[in-house]
């Protein structure tokens, strides 16, 4: 069943995914007795890339101006002095 789920990047609505459930098949072995067979359960990502912010899944991208502007209020030094 295709589902959409939320980019780990920006948030929003754009991933396409289809999960496929864990259940059983019964399958021929080369002595001809059949047996069940489990499968795991698994997701497969239909859209790699997030059309919003560009992103691929799995790979999260870091706006480095946000992250010094973050830094600065809270109060945190950008440039470190060694006092010897």
């Amino acid at each position: 069943m295709k589902t959409t789920i939320k980019c780990e990047n920006c948030g929003e609505l754009t991933i396409d995914i289809i999960e496929i459930p864990s259940g059983f098949v019964v399958k021929r072995g080369f002595t001809g007795r059949r047996r069940k067979q489990f499968y795991k359960e698994s997701m497969r990502y239909l859209t790699k890339k997030c059309p919003k912010c560009g992103a691929y899944h799995g790979k999260k991208i870091v706006d480095r101006n946000k992250v010094i502007e973050r830094l600065k209020a809270r109060g945190v030094p950008l440039v470190i002095k060694s006092e010897k």
